[in-house]
């Protein structure tokens, strides 16, 4: 923390600069804010006379001038003189959160409270740090404590308010964001106050906040970008492109701006330019390949060799697999890479190239090739507009022989159909649980698996035990748990067993992803599938009002679901239940939605 009172430096200071005209000039520069001035003098009166508080205002000449290493060293040489002074680890704990030294940041304030118990910003310092490491529930305390202290302090408002965002402590999040605004109103203020509504799902409030933060500064890049957020999920893609791309000409160096603006392309149905914004995804994050090689920009591959590497995780590795069809026409020697657990199923599904089931770390850099892509840039070559996207039933290929397996197996759970069921992400820990999208709760789905005749089984790979013999408790019926499958590692397995199944049921998950991919496997997606279609047959069951009302995503979910009861219950009473459901299944549907009343009429 920066320091303009002399007293602050102590009486020895007072002495010192008395006596010492250097050290007054010195003084008199740091004050005008000339800074290289006042390290010159500064520098001699250390030749003459090195105290602590020379090296400590050394130490703060160097910061102000944007030399953090050299500033920490001379905190250093005066922590040699006087290791016990808490102002010394409270400024060196500064310095070290400026490098982004987070951990060192708070050892150094942790001994400011060492020396000095009530130091008024250090428990601050220590959770502001925390928060850097997103370690939010060790931040909270600080925090907390800092406000016993300081009840208006504006930084541990701010960021107590966002610790208890991450920790899904929405309301008071929101009731210390209010109190933020009322002591201080400005953009970061107003942009925090609209992430927490956002999270809470009140969109329209989330977006007024944004659009605020924008009037008290128009150059706010965050704010654009929030506020396009807003728009996009208000159904005004084309309007979130504008503040998207205006973001970007305010900072042109924050990936989630290329990142959220290429979906915004997506959802507009424009492909082709959302691939194009897509891909700074790297450029911008400085990410470089494997090998050096360079990129391939869709030139004639004869006589070429291409390395094509997996990226983000296996659902989305299975998703853009969908273009490796396209690829393997390519008149090249192509080797994809990509997690271990898919090695066996591609090398079924694509012998026309060399798999290379190893993980990315593991990739030989030294590897003879001509060009290297990851595979996330696949579909701005062969997905650029709707027609693009194949309408096909998968395109990986499962092995026949455990899918007879699976088959023989499931026959010994009775008659009726035999479902899949995935609501939780496997990573739901580290996911915001709200985000219905990705995780629910299996209570949620009690109406689906009440309908009688048919069989359930989990397809989650965590340990539902509990939550299975809730069900069995709550509503009398059994979700079935499958021996000698690893639904994690073993992709192989699963890919077989979602062809032996007569439907998987899922949110969005790798789980959602194998169903949608392995030919032969029907698949629904509740909610609704987001983005790019890829997998244009994979249905999604909704009520035919489900744009026409304004509902909370709980809702729409209690409503998604209904609508995939209506139609399950329908296909029990038909007289070939699995056929009738993979007919449904099968066809082409606008948007993937299928809608109860559409259903039963084609039954009748």
């Amino acid at each position: 923390m920066e320091k303009t009172n002399n007293q602050a430096f102590g009486e020895k200071f007072q002495q010192q600069l008395a006596e010492n005209s250097h050290l007054a000039r010195a003084l008199e520069y740091y004050h005008e804010k000339e800074y290289a001035t006042a390290k010159m003098f500064l520098e001699m009166v250390i030749k003459e006379d090195p105290t602590v508080d020379v090296y400590h205002l050394l130490a703060m000449v160097e910061q102000n001038e944007g030399e953090l290493a050299q500033a920490t060293i001379w905190l250093n040489r005066a922590l040699e003189i006087d290791p016990d002074s808490p102002d010394l680890y409270n400024t060196l704990g500064d310095l070290l959160m400026k490098e982004k030294k987070y951990q060192e940041a708070i050892n150094a304030f942790e001994q400011t409270l060492k020396f000095q118990p009530d130091h008024p910003d250090a428990r601050y310092n220590i959770g502001a740090s925390l928060m850097r490491l997103k370690k939010y529930e060790a931040a909270e305390k600080y925090l907390r404590k800092a406000l016993e202290d300081q009840p208006n302090h504006i930084g541990a408002l701010q960021n107590l308010s966002l610790a208890l965002k991450e920790l899904d402590f929405q309301q008071e999040s929101l009731d210390l964001s209010n109190r933020l605004l009322a002591i201080q109103e400005n953009e970061i203020a107003c942009n925090n106050h609209g992430t927490i509504l956002r999270d809470m799902n009140r969109i329209e409030e989330a977006r007024k906040y944004f659009e605020r933060a924008i009037e008290l500064n128009p150059k706010y890049a965050a704010a654009y970008s929030n506020a396009g957020l807003m728009l996009l999920d208000l159904g005004e893609p084309e309007l979130a492109i504008t503040h998207y791309k205006y973001a970007i000409t305010l900072d042109d160096q924050d990936p989630a701006f290329y990142h959220n603006l290429a979906f915004a392309y997506f959802d507009a149905k424009r492909y082709g330019e959302g691939w194009d914004v897509f891909r700074h995804r790297k450029l911008v994050e400085n990410v470089s390949g494997y090998t050096g090689k360079p990129e391939w920009e869709g030139e004639p591959l004869e006589g070429k060799r291409l390395l094509v590497t997996a990226e983000q995780g296996l659902g989305d590795e299975i998703m853009f697999a969908s273009t490796i069809p396209d690829l393997s026409k390519e008149d090249g020697d192509i080797t994809l890479q990509c997690d271990p657990r898919l090695a066996a199923i591609y090398q079924r599904s694509f012998p026309e190239i060399t798999i290379l089931g190893v993980e990315r770390k593991d990739i030989d850099r030294s590897m003879e090739i001509d060009y290297e892509n990851a595979i996330g840039d696949l579909p701005r070559f062969y997905r650029r507009t709707l027609e693009d996207f194949p309408v096909i039933n998968g395109y990986l290929d499962a092995d026949p022989q455990k899918v007879a397996v699976w088959k023989e197996r499931l026959d010994q759970f009775g008659k009726g159909l035999k479902v899949g069921l995935c609501w939780r992400s496997g990573v739901a820990e580290k996911m915001r649980k709200h985000l219905l999208v990705s995780i629910s709760s299996v209570s949620q789905y009690y109406p689906l698996l009440s309908i009688p005749d048919v069989t359930f089984i989990s397809l989650q790979y965590t340990n539902v035990t509990e939550e299975l013999r809730i069900v069995r408790k709550e509503i009398g019926k059994e979700v079935l748990l499958l021996e000698g499958i690893d639904m994690k590692n073993d992709q192989d397995s699963l890919a077989a067993l979602m062809v032996a199944l007569d439907l998987t049921i899922s949110v969005h998950t790798a789980v959602l992803q194998m169903a949608s991919a392995v030919r032969g496997a029907n698949a629904w997606a509740v909610p609704a599938s987001m983005g790019v279609p890829f997998h244009r047959l994979t249905k999604s069951p909704e009520p035919k009002d489900i744009d026409d009302k304004k509902r909370d995503d709980i809702e729409k979910m209690t409503a998604r679901i209904g609508a995939a009861t209506s139609i399950l219950t329908e296909a029990t009473k038909q007289v070939d239940p699995a056929e009738w459901i993979t007919k449904i299944s099968s066809q082409e549907a606008e948007d993937g939605r299928i809608y109860p009343d559409a259903v039963i009429k084609y039954a009748e």
